[in-house]
């Protein structure tokens, strides 16, 4: 009987192919070859089957490298082929037989993609100019480390220094405007306070000591002379009619003195009243002028936020030894700061004296400590994404041989692309290293939580043959069955098996291909 051997070249070969294009992992129980191949030669010939005999029973010896404990050891052998080897327990210690149980789990879905890295957009910005202007200073070079804040250029700007002007100017007017307010506020309350003092009828003299120095306005000598001339034509009066009464002065004199208090009593109330109407709209004139300050103040302010730019000129503007020239002309200036921590990666051409405007993309700033993966999912895999938010993510680079990097399911998609009949998967990868680069091509495997009921059993159990896979699975009295087994998937070192096996059963993960082996001596054997 001729068996069929493949080599390591024939595995990669396979794998390779197998790669070449976006595919699916299937619950049909089909491994990636290449994920489990394994490195070995068996020597089938009589000299072998004379140590088998040695060991018991006629066998050829197998002699397997094993690149890594948690890979598979391959071996395809003949088609269809089965059957049961026997072994006494010294040959089982002689070839370094262990047996393992198979634990009960799930097999989880599993697709393959092709994608790219490509920048975190939360963590990616192109800096653009704020405002037209000339570069006074670039202060970061391409590559350059920064953190969230740091000056990248300095550019003067006569847009930046006519909106600053305008606010230092309606900053003054307000300042103004503030003391006016706060001056006719006082003058109304201490007027306020003097009405009702007059109201009263308070004498003169304790008005005077009550309000002291306080600001009344220019309203207050008329007020109070014509108050106290009030209050003697009132007195006058009082004596006049006491002296007509009892007949000493004539009726004349006593309307002279009627006359004169009606004419001081309408001049101190027409000023009374007039005095409290003047405080009043002098008070409610400067709160209003107050308020239109403060609104010509918050319109210069929200001039420069439009324009992007800082209140005030910035501090790398500027020296203290600088000039009032320069004082001034450093109103003009503004920054560009960065907005978050990461990497200088582009550098438009710009030196001092450059001038720029609003289209002008100075810097370009990106956080490559962690990426995103961008993969096109293909139409037949789409029932696999709708277990896909959260799943697991690893993925391959021709850049890095032999190195696997993980992440997570961002984005599962929900726009078919007409042309290639794919959805978009973002996934998002930690980049420490900065071994990542934005633009680089990769294979992207992602995993999902499967509901399938499987068993699991290390990779190691796992041998292959034309494409399919096999365990030798341990029977009573040191009998080890050659039992097909149908695969769902691949847990890091382990495998899912969903049919050919039982979690609870003991299969061989360790020597397994010199089982093969055996049995294939026992089988040339017995066909001659």
């Amino acid at each position: 009987m001729t068996t069929a051997i493949h080599n390591v070249s024939d595995i990669a070969n396979r794998a390779e192919a197998a790669s070449a294009k976006p595919r699916r992992r299937l619950d049909s129980g089909r491994l990636r070859l290449g994920a489990w191949a394994a490195c070995g030669v068996v020597v089938l010939g009589l000299g072998g089957a004379a140590g088998w005999w040695f060991l018991g029973s006629a066998t050829v010896e197998a002699t397997t490298a094993v690149r890594s404990p948690g890979e598979a050891l391959a071996k395809v052998a003949a088609p269809g082929k089965s059957g049961v080897v026997a072994m006494s327990e010294h040959q089982q210690r002689a070839l370094g037989l262990k047996v393992g149980t198979a634990t009960a789990g799930t097999a989880a879905e599993e697709l393959i993609a092709p994608g790219r890295v490509a920048p975190d957009q939360g963590h990616f910005a192109f800096i653009t100019a704020r405002a037209p202007g000339v570069v006074r200073s670039v202060e970061v070079n391409i590559g350059q480390e920064v953190r969230a804040g740091d000056v990248l250029a300095v550019i003067d700007s006569q847009e930046v220094g006519r909106a600053r002007l305008e606010l230092r100017t309606q900053s003054q007017l307000l300042e103004v405007a503030r003391t006016e307010a706060e001056w006719q506020r006082e003058i109304y309350a201490n007027t306020l306070e003097l009405i009702d003092g007059l109201k009263r009828g308070d004498a003169p003299e304790a008005i005077q000591k009550q309000l002291g120095d306080r600001p009344v306005g220019a309203g207050r000598d008329l007020l109070m002379t014509a108050y106290a001339q009030y209050r003697l034509t009132t007195a006058a009066l009082e004596r006049v009619n006491d002296l007509y009464k009892n007949g000493v002065v004539a009726v004349g004199r006593r309307q002279q003195a009627e006359t004169a208090h009606d004419a001081a009593a309408g001049s101190y109330q027409a000023l009374l009243d007039s005095t409290g109407y003047e405080a009043k709209l002098a008070n409610l004139r400067a709160q209003q002028a107050l308020r239109q300050a403060e609104t010509a103040v918050d319109v210069a302010r929200e001039q420069l936020k439009i324009l992007g730019v800082g209140l005030e000129e910035p501090a790398a503007a500027a020296s203290p030894s600088s000039s009032a020239a320069e004082d001034e002309s450093s109103l003009s200036a503004y920054t560009l700061v960065a907005p978050f921590d990461g990497t200088i990666i582009d550098r438009q051409f710009i030196a001092p004296g450059v001038s720029v405007d609003l289209t002008s993309r100075l810097f370009t700033i990106a956080d490559l400590s962690t990426v995103w993966l961008e993969a096109n999912v293909a139409e037949g895999d789409f029932a696999v994404l709708t277990h896909a938010k959260g799943g697991e993510v690893r993925f391959t680079s021709p850049a890095y041989p032999g190195r696997e990097f993980a992440g997570r399911v961002l984005y599962r998609g929900d726009m078919v692309d007409e042309a290639s009949r794919s959805v978009k998967l973002l996934a998002a990868a930690d980049n420490a290293e900065r071994l990542l680069k934005p633009g680089m091509y990769v294979d992207v495997v992602v995993r999902c939580p499967g509901e399938r009921e499987a068993a699991r059993v290390p990779g190691s159990a796992l041998l292959t043959e034309n494409e399919g896979s096999f365990v030798y699975v341990r029977a009573d009295d040191g009998r080890f069955e050659r039992r097909p087994v149908e695969l769902g998937g691949l847990d890091g070192d382990f495998a899912a098996v969903v049919g050919g096996l039982e979690p609870g059963e003991e299969v061989v993960i360790e020597g397994a291909s010199k089982l093969e082996a055996k049995l294939d001596a026992e089988t040339k054997v017995k066909n001659g």
